[in-house]
């Protein structure tokens, strides 16, 4: 999945921005990695993730039935960071995620899926990073 944006229940957002705060995908980015994913045939899904450093919680970020009924596609821990820094820096930025684990449920991947099938997408990160290189 791709995340055009991340949510990130974060009490230091409040020290640096006046109101909230949803750092974003640059959308040029995006769009490529998903035309890529579509040439390529993969399967690709476009959404909001939660950025969570709770992710290993025993609650596991809160309630995640609440993330899924606003559609919030899974949970990863870099994403808002890596958004932010890459606003604040005038740089680009695009989070791509293996959704490993489905919010609300108990659908997990394996470790030994996880070592064989994220090859597809690392691929289609470096297609994407290639194009932007030139």
């Amino acid at each position: 999945s791709f995340s055009i944006g991340t949510a990130f229940p974060f009490w230091i957002n409040n020290l640096v921005f006046p109101g909230s705060f949803c750092p974003v995908a640059d959308f040029d980015l995006l769009r490529t990695a998903y035309d890529k994913a579509k040439e390529q045939n993969k399967k690709v899904w476009v959404g909001s993730l939660l950025s969570s450093d709770m992710f290993y919680s025993e609650d596991n970020a809160g309630n995640p039935d609440i993330w899924v009924k606003y559609g919030t596609l899974g949970v990863e821990m870099e994403g808002a960071g890596l958004y932010t820094s890459a606003l604040r820096n005038g740089a680009r930025a695009l989070c791509m995620a293996t959704v490993s684990d489905i919010p609300g449920t108990t659908k997990e991947m394996t470790a030994d899926e996880r070592e064989k099938t994220l090859n597809g997408m690392i691929e289609l990160a470096l297609d994407v990073a290639w194009e932007f290189s030139e």
